[in-house]
């Protein structure tokens, strides 16, 4: 197998599992059986869900010795795995990918081809960047609502949305 075709077939089994990744983490809030999250730690309701079953602070006095074991062992798998997490499954990656290859590529053609990197782009107009930069708010809006959405049940969250006060 030739080097280009390889890069493009590991390319475009990472776009998938970019594409996997994403979709899991935002359903993954929404999960709920009998009113109980699949994980959800909320310091509102002092609770924590985690598989399917409510946890409520005075049941939490073992936590800091969970999470000192979650640290560890994300730091442990970390030393073993860290290329294989940057490049296939780091949400900082996963964004640089849906930023620079699909929106500013492939979507927009204001940077270079993917394959062909010495290329340079057809047309380079300012409102096309425009559009990528809103694009990307819109993104970015998605990515931290999603990241609040485990420590706010989404339906409080949107709750909270319509009614501020």
């Amino acid at each position: 197998m030739s080097q280009s075709l390889a890069s493009t077939f590991y390319r475009q089994k990472r776009y998938i599992v970019f594409g996997l990744i994403s979709l899991i983490a935002l359903t993954l809030p929404f999960i709920t059986v009998n009113g109980n999250h699949l994980f959800l730690l909320s310091f509102d309701k002092k609770q924590l869900h985690l598989l399917f079953t409510t946890f409520d602070m005075q049941e939490l006095y073992l936590m800091p010795f969970v999470l000192m074991l979650f640290f560890l062992t994300i730091f442990f798998v970390t030393t073993l795995g860290g290329r294989v997490w940057c490049g296939w499954s780091c949400p900082q990656t996963i964004f640089r990918v849906i930023f620079r290859d699909f929106i500013q590529t492939k979507l927009l053609g204001i940077r270079r081809s993917i394959q062909n990197k010495q290329q340079e782009p057809k047309e380079n107009s300012l409102l096309k960047r425009i559009l990528a930069i809103l694009i990307w708010a819109i993104l970015a809006f998605i990515a931290a609502s999603n990241f609040l959405w485990y420590f706010i049940p989404p339906e409080d969250f949107f709750c909270l949305l319509t009614r501020p006060s």
